[in-house]
């Protein structure tokens, strides 16, 4: 399963997320710790 990495560009704080490729285009990611949507 892929590992996606992202970066909060809210708080600056870096996580990964393991999803299928299917997950990951119907997701809508949030940082973890802020649950800003602002990610890249």
């Amino acid at each position: 399963m892929p590992t996606y990495e992202y970066r909060c560009q809210k708080g600056n704080q870096e996580f990964a997320l393991e999803m299928t490729m299917a997950e990951h285009d119907k997701a809508s990611i949030c940082c973890p710790d802020c649950k800003s949507a602002e990610v890249a």
